[in-house]
C-alpha cells in the first residue's frame, strides 16, 4: 500500500493535475478578494456620493464655496470626488457648468491634477489632462501643451483633447504633426481630436491646406473644413476635385463640399455624374441632393435603375430632396416600375421621409 501511494506522487501527471488543481484554488481565491475588494470600493463610492449630490445642489444654489466643498474632503477622496463630478462637466451647460468647473478650477483639485499631469503615473497623467479639459482649466494651458510630447500615446492624445476642448487652435497643426510622430493614432482618433474646435479653427486649417503635401492630412483638414461647413474653403477643395488623382481625397472633397452647399461646384459634380467609379458618383449625387440641381433630374432617374445599390439609395434620395417632380417620379416608380431593385430603392426613400 505505501508503494502504491509513493508512486502516484512520483508520478508527473499526478503531480501536474495537483499543481494545476492548487493554482485553480489560487486563482478562485484570489478573484474571491478581487470581487470582494471592489464591492467595498462601490459602496464606499455610493455612500459618499449621496453625500456629495447634496452638497452640489447646495453649491449650486450658491450656499457653499468651492473651496467649502473641497476642503470637506481628503485628499484620499479627491480621485472619488473627480468621478463623481464627470457627469455634471459632460452633461451640464451654462453657468452651472462653470461653477461646476470652478471646483476644479479655483480650489486644491487644479494644483493635485497638475501635479499628477506632471509626476503623476501614466494613468494619473492621462486622467488630470482629462479632467482639465473637461473643467477648461485655462490656466493648464502650459502644461498640457507639455504633455503633447508625452512619452505615452494616450496621455499626449488627452492632453490633445483637452487643449482642443480650451480652444487653443494654434495646436491644430501640431496634432496633425503628432500623426507622423505616433502611428497609433488612427484617421478617426485624430478627427476626434479635430473635430472638438470650434469653426475658428477653420482659417488657420485652410492655410495649412494650401501648402500640405501629405495627402492624408489633405483629407483629414477638408474633412474639418466640410464638417463646419467652411464656405471660405469651397474654392481650395474644388480645385482638389479638379486636379487630384487620388481617389479617397476626391470622394472627401465631394463629400466636404456637399455639406457646405459650395454651389460653384455643380459643373465640376455634374461631371463625376458620368465617372464609372460607383462611389464617386454616389458621393457626386448626394452633394448634389444637398445643393440642390434640378437639371440634371434625368441623370438621377438613370441612377435609379444602376446596379449599385448606394447609387440607386442616393439617386431616390436626392430626387425626393430636389423638387416635388422628384417625389411623384419615385412615387410612379413605386406604382409602376417593373425594376425591383429601383422600386425598393425609391420605396425606402419615400417611407424614409413620410416618417421625418
Amino acid at each position: 500500500m505505501d508503494w502504491y501511494v509513493g508512486s502516484n506522487f512520483n508520478n508527473p501527471i499526478i503531480l501536474l493535475v495537483w499543481g494545476l488543481a492548487f493554482l485553480v484554488i489560487l486563482l478562485v481565491i484570489y478573484c474571491f478578494w478581487l470581487r470582494l475588494i471592489y464591492n467595498l470600493k462601490e459602496k464606499k463610492r455610493k455612500k459618499i456620493f449621496l453625500i456629495w449630490e447634496e452638497m452640489i445642489f447646495e453649491y449650486l444654489d450658491r450656499k457653499k464655496t468651492p473651496s467649502e466643498i473641497v476642503e470637506s474632503m481628503s485628499k484620499s477622496e479627491y480621485n472619488y470626488f473627480l468621478d463623481f463630478l464627470e457627469n455634471y462637466l459632460i452633461t451640464i451647460k451654462g453657468e452651472d457648468l462653470e461653477r461646476i468647473a470652478a471646483l476644479i478650477t479655483k480650489t486644491k483639485l487644479f494644483f493635485y491634477l497638475i501635479d499628477n499631469l506632471k509626476r503623476g503615473s501614466k494613468q494619473k497623467r492621462k486622467l488630470a489632462a482629462h479632467f482639465l479639459g473637461l473643467a477648461r482649466a485655462g490656466k493648464s494651458k502650459e502644461f498640457l501643451e507639455e504633455g503633447l510630447n508625452d512619452r505615452d500615446d494616450s496621455v499626449a492624445y488627452n492632453c490633445a483633447l483637452a487643449l482642443a476642448k480650451l480652444g487653443v487652435i494654434d495646436i491644430a497643426s501640431d496634432i496633425l504633426i503628432q500623426y507622423r510622430k505616433r502611428k497609433t493614432y488612427s484617421r478617426d482618433l485624430l478627427l476626434s481630436l479635430l473635430y472638438e474646435f470650434a469653426n475658428n479653427v477653420c482659417s488657420p486649417l485652410l492655410q495649412q491646406l494650401e501648402e500640405e503635401k501629405d495627402e492624408f492630412l489633405c483629407i483629414l483638414i477638408i474633412d474639418v473644413l466640410g464638417y463646419h461647413r467652411y464656405y471660405s474653403a469651397g474654392e481650395k477643395i474644388l480645385d482638389f476635385l479638379n486636379k487630384s488623382t487620388n481617389r479617397e481625397l476626391r470622394i472627401h472633397c465631394l463629400k466636404a463640399i456637399g455639406r457646405m452647399e459650395y454651389i460653384e461646384a455643380l459643373p465640376a459634380i455634374r461631371k463625376c455624374l458620368d465617372e464609372h467609379d460607383w462611389v464617386i458618383r454616389s458621393q457626386a449625387i448626394q452633394s448634389i441632393g444637398k445643393i440642390g440641381d434640378v437639371s440634371v433630374e434625368k441623370k438621377l432617374i438613370e441612377n435609379l435603375y444602376c446596379e449599385n445599390w448606394w447609387v440607386r439609395y442616393r439617386a431616390a434620395e436626392a430626387l425626393f430632396n430636389l423638387s416635388e417632380s422628384g417625389k411623384k417620379i419615385l412615387e410612379k416608380v413605386v406604382a409602376q416600375s417593373k425594376d425591383k431593385k429601383a422600386t425598393i430603392a425609391a420605396q425606402i426613400v419615400l417611407t424614409e421621409k413620410a416618417m421625418v
